[in-house]
């Protein structure tokens, strides 16, 4: 069985009980391993990693400083008001 692609949808708590419900099959089995892609602040990488302690998860991010005159600044997206 596929394991399968999880949206982004801005809810950790979802995320947990959509994996645990369509990927009962394959959670448990080792290894079990999960990719989030954009993991800003990390929020849903340290629920997914606190409830499903079998999970192998790959935090993907190329998160870097925007200046204030950049589009993705202008934006508004509160990781991209991120400063070092």
């Amino acid at each position: 069985m596929t394991p399968p692609m999880i949206p982004n949808m801005g809810d950790s708590h979802l995320i947990v009980d959509i994996v645990r419900t369509y990927g009962r099959d394959w959670l448990y089995k080792a290894p079990c391993v999960g990719v989030e892609v954009g993991c800003c602040r990390g929020a849903t990488s340290a629920k997914l990693l606190a409830e499903l302690p079998t999970i192998h998860l790959i935090m993907v991010d190329s998160w870097e400083v925007a200046g204030p005159g950049s589009d993705y600044y202008k934006t508004g997206d509160s990781c991209a008001q991120f400063n070092i």
